[in-house]
């Protein structure tokens, strides 16, 4: 932990530190789209994203951008902050569409309900409300209301300030305690003013809510182009810090860090954005930078100077690392980044295709990392498909193997990363794209949510996201095992049995021996089976008796005989690790002698006929690697001579 430093060099950091601020986004262009985002929710309220069409639950803090869609269902409402000076208030039953964004002026187009306009602050650049028939510019501070009745007719009402009625014939001011009623298409609107419309339950929520953020005190602290300030005054205390000056530090228990409970969503041009569970988690996390206060022990939010004239939006203010997998990014995890430490940008004309870079000082680089659970993860297939569920503290022994990610992100988005929490929509009042169809400018065609999977995948198409299994060898290849197998002239192809060997035999059957421990099979009218472990000899129908002289196999022989009819002696006849055994037709009578059998013979007997000796026949020993086939001989006379070793 650092010491306390002298006053006069404190002052000096702070100077040094104030002047090299970075900026929230490194690359960031002037005209980058601009972003609403949802501060306060009452009731079931939905978004259908203007990307790719899906209606989802509102959350707090979901970010909201051209193309886009608020429905409130019946007694619900909610509140979208655009920047420090401008609110808009959806009322219950109401469906509205952002149609420009970060323009010369905000534009909302209102196609049934109510909406409070609430400007705070003086500014350049004011949030006016399109309806079917006309189009309403509030022109300074104050509070506007503007409701669509179920015929069609706007009201507006000024409630303080001024606005302006944009009519194809010229425009109309409204002055304060004024309302006035427009009906008809907008390229021949009729107007008339009418008595002041009388207060609701909407009109005093919305003042309370405009009285709330006069009370704030945040902007005393940080720049004024940093929206979404007036939530943070009761959830947290703005301190001074000799290093980085105004800091703000949250109410939350000693084991919290920033970027631990929220999810990540894909947004157009943005990509992946953060959306933080907590009432006042906007600002922090898309402005400024955080760090642990090294006095209090507290993590800490340092907006920045507040004499900085434009801070600029980020979709998430972390670095990004990949660690786990064989030779492949298993898990993605984030830090937040501290004061004066950039992004690699990953949204907007500053990403490219994805790069990373091995970082042997990844602590000492990022220095956030250094303190317990603040680097969190989840796998890459769960960051892919917006499981937040499953966000974890990263273990610092990952540190060590991770790759610093540059530019894009080697993550296609799933179709969950379009919900900005697990809740369900509201199915009874979802948006409808046809209660729009009235007026005559759309928004902004954003890039659709196919557009920015396609993107994605070109941009790590080259990577290797999964470890390839290891290649298993093919059928064929499989008598390469040290153990042999012995096949027998018979039509069909010798099959390899494992671990012991198969033996078979023309007709009659003769024993054949074979490592292991074969095993005779009897005789059967079907066709041969080879069973496993232990190999199995086939034989044909016995025409008739067969003597056979056994023949002594290691470690377990087997000999095969007739049923008794007549005793046939078995000469034994030595055999090497997997000996072809041929034979010709039998053609007289053989005896044959028994012969003891280790550790327990299996004898198999041909059906009872007339007796026809056989003469045995010595077979050389033929070694197989790994797994010979042998032809039948000729047969050219009753006893068949035996193939000479190969």
């Amino acid at each position: 932990m650092r010491t306390r430093r002298p006053l006069a060099l404190a002052t000096s950091l702070l100077a040094l530190t104030l002047i090299a601020w970075p900026r929230a986004g490194v690359n960031a262009q002037s005209d980058d789209p601009g972003v609403a985002f949802v501060s306060t929710l009452n009731g079931d309220v939905s978004v259908q994203r203007g990307d790719s069409g899906d209606v989802v639950a509102a959350g707090i803090n979901a970010p909201l951008m051209v193309g886009d869609y608020v429905s409130t269902a019946p007694n619900a409402r909610a509140e979208v902050q655009f920047d420090y000076g401008h609110v808009v208030r959806v009322g219950p039953n109401s469906q509205m569409r952002f149609a420009e964004l970060g323009s010369s002026d905000d534009t909302v187009q209102l196609a049934s309900g109510s909406v409070g306009v609430g400007v705070l602050h003086a500014t350049s650049q004011y949030t006016q409300v399109e309806t079917p028939s006309v189009i309403v510019r509030p022109r300074e501070a104050g509070s506007y209301r503007v409701s669509i009745d179920p015929n069609g007719v706007t009201e507006i009402t000024v409630r303080s300030g001024n606005a302006a009625i944009l009519l194809p014939h010229g425009m109309r001011w409204l002055d304060p305690g004024s309302t006035m009623l427009v009906w008809g298409p907008a390229n021949n609107p009729s107007f008339r003013y009418i008595q002041t419309r009388n207060r609701d339950s909407f009109d005093q929520w919305n003042n309370d809510r405009n009285a709330a953020f006069e009370r704030a005190n945040a902007y005393q602290y940080a720049s004024s182009s940093i929206p979404g300030l007036y939530t943070l005054g009761g959830y947290g205390q703005w301190q001074n810090d000799a290093d980085y000056g105004n800091e703000w530090i949250p109410n939350v228990d000693a084991n919290w860090s920033p970027y631990a409970s929220g999810r990540w969503v894909s947004e157009p041009y943005y990509g992946w954005t953060w959306v933080d569970n907590s009432n006042w988690g906007y600002a922090p996390f898309h402005y400024g930078r955080w760090h642990r206060d090294r006095h209090r022990n507290r993590w800490a939010w340092t907006p920045g100077p507040r004499a900085e004239a434009q801070q600029t939006y980020a979709p998430a203010l972390v670095a990004f690392i990949g660690f786990g997998g064989s030779g492949s990014i298993g898990n993605i995890g984030w830090v937040a980044l501290a004061p004066n430490e950039q992004p690699h940008q990953w949204w907007g004309s500053g990403a490219r295709s994805y790069a990373a870079a091995s970082v042997p000082n990844f602590q000492r680089t990022y220095v956030n990392s250094q303190q317990p659970n603040a680097v969190h993860g989840m796998p890459r297939q769960s960051f892919a498909n917006g499981q937040s569920q499953n966000i974890a503290p990263v273990a610092a022994r990952n540190f060590q193997h991770a790759v610093v990610m540059r530019n894009a992100l080697p993550v296609v988005p799933g179709p969950q990363t379009v919900r900005y929490t697990q809740r369900a929509p509201a199915a009874t009042h979802a948006p409808s794209a046809q209660a729009f169809h009235a007026f005559t400018s759309a928004p902004r065609t954003p890039q659709t949510f196919t557009q920015q999977r396609t993107q994605a995948a070109a941009a790590t198409q080259h990577l290797p996201l999964a470890a390839a299994p290891p290649a298993r060898p093919a059928a064929a290849v499989q008598p390469q095992r040290p153990r042999p197998v012995v096949a027998q002239p018979r039509p069909a192809v010798p099959a390899p049995a494992r671990p012991a060997p198969v033996v078979r035999q023309a007709r009659p059957a003769l024993p054949a021996a074979a490592r292991p421990a074969p095993v005779v099979e009897r005789p059967r009218p079907v066709a041969p089976t080879a069973a496993r472990p232990a190999p199995v000899v086939q034989q044909a129908r016995p025409v008739a008796p067969v003597p056979v002289r056994p023949v002594p196999v290691r470690p377990a022989p087997v000999v095969q005989q007739a049923r008794p009819i007549a005793p046939v002696p078995v000469r034994p006849v030595p055999v090497r690790p997997a000996p072809v055994v041929q034979q010709a037709r039998p053609v007289a009578p053989v005896p044959v002698r028994p012969v003891p059998v280790r550790p327990a013979p299996v004898v198999q007997q041909a059906r009872p006929v007339a007796p026809v000796p056989v003469r045995p026949v010595p077979v050389r020993p033929v070694p197989v690697r790994p797994a010979p086939v042998v032809k039948p001989a000729p047969v050219v006379r009753p006893a068949v001579t035996p193939e000479p070793a190969h």
